[in-house]
């Protein structure tokens, strides 16, 4: 099968995507995913390798992260927003984000999305690392915040129709697509 987000993920297609937003035209296509927090799967809670850790920051200890937590996308964490970071020796090489807030503002869409329950975002590793289980790890912790920080019990994430490999993610740590957004 082709994985036609390979074709749309890159630069000269984000190039394209500038042009039209400048131009005031936007598309997007985001599936809404869900997954209920009770009981769950955070039995399992080690990282994919003993060299691997995985910490979780809560909103008051955010401001310490250093600034090399953000790779080369923005983290942008939330007012009282969790971050989960995944590191070896001390360096960073993936993290995610996890808050209650029930309308978050969603900077790739513009606007706050109304969600249910906790909202994960920007699952990210770093390209060298991937295929190692470390999102899945960073996605289990996320919703370990989700269910015993947070008190939700229910965690949602939106992700773009063309990011096969997100959907394949929140699929495999149990979550289901329950609706299809189309935002202009």
């Amino acid at each position: 099968m082709v994985e036609y987000w390979r074709f749309t993920r890159t630069p000269t297609a984000r190039r394209l995507y500038d042009v039209f937003k400048r131009a005031g035209l936007t598309a997007t296509r985001m599936y809404e995913y869900e997954v209920p927090l009770a009981g769950g799967d955070t039995a399992d809670r080690s990282p994919p390798s003993s060299m691997i850790r995985v910490e979780t920051y809560s909103p008051g200890e955010v401001d310490t992260l250093s600034d090399d937590i953000d790779f080369s996308r923005p983290m942008e964490p939330l007012n009282g927003e969790w971050v989960v970071v995944a590191s070896v020796d001390g360096t960073p090489i993936g993290r995610t984000l996890v808050s209650d807030e029930p309308s978050p503002y969603i900077g790739t869409l513009e606007r706050s999305v109304p969600v249910d329950g906790a909202y994960v975002r920007r699952v990210f590793v770093k390209p060298d690392h991937r295929g190692a289980g470390i999102a899945s790890n960073l996605l289990r912790e996320a919703l370990v915040v989700a269910r015993g920080e947070l008190d939700c019990g229910t965690a949602t994430a939106l992700i773009a129709a063309d990011n096969e490999p997100s959907q394949r993610l929140f699929e495999g740590r149990g979550f289901t697509q329950v609706q299809a957004h189309d935002y202009l």
